[in-house]
């Protein structure tokens, strides 16, 4: 015999009866803010946070961060619990991670805010003298392209000035990810 399930967005779950186990899950809520080191605000909206279920058993949630840092997720929690890994990530920024996050179904859970250190121009997740010659040999001008996708405007304010060069020299050798 069979029979029609659907999930919490009401799509059909066919599926044959037999001795299959189907576990049905919660869901709790994040939320929280990233703040970009020597911006007022992030000034676009090209920043992720990642929820990774440790276990490997549930899906990646991904949040975007709004023009003012905010982001929110629901993520799916197992019956029993789920511990969740966060990352949070920003072009020209080393990405932080806060891990070991446990969920219980219907948990709302504001996350402390954290800050991306700026330097990393060529977006290779380590600040090293690549991006501090990409920056300096734009220096004054305009911003020019670092490794592909990169940018020597590590503020994102239009010119190459003394603020894209003393953010990468401040977190020089730092590497992604860094501590939440």
């Amino acid at each position: 015999s069979s029979d029609t399930l659907s999930d919490r967005d009401a799509n059909a779950i066919a599926h044959t009866l037999g001795t299959a186990t189907l576990t049905v899950n919660g869901s709790a809520t994040l939320s929280g803010t990233v703040n970009l080191q020597g911006r007022a605000s992030p000034g676009d909206t090209t920043g992720t946070v990642t929820l990774t279920d440790t276990s490997g058993v549930l899906p990646p949630t991904v949040a975007t961060i709004a023009a003012n840092g905010s982001w929110s997720a629901s993520v799916p929690v197992s019956p029993g619990g789920t511990t969740y890994q966060l990352d949070a990530a920003h072009s020209l920024y080393l990405g932080n991670r806060h891990a070991g996050i446990a969920l219980l179904t219907g948990d709302t859970l504001p996350v402390p805010p954290t800050t991306l250190k700026g330097g990393d121009a060529n977006n290779d997740g380590t600040i090293t003298v690549g991006d501090l010659s990409c920056i300096g040999g734009d220096f004054g001008g305009v911003p020019g392209t670092c490794g592909g996708a990169g940018s020597s405007d590590i503020n994102a304010d239009g010119t190459v000035n003394i603020l894209d060069l003393v953010l990468p020299g401040g977190n020089y050798g730092l590497s992604t990810p860094q501590p939440w």
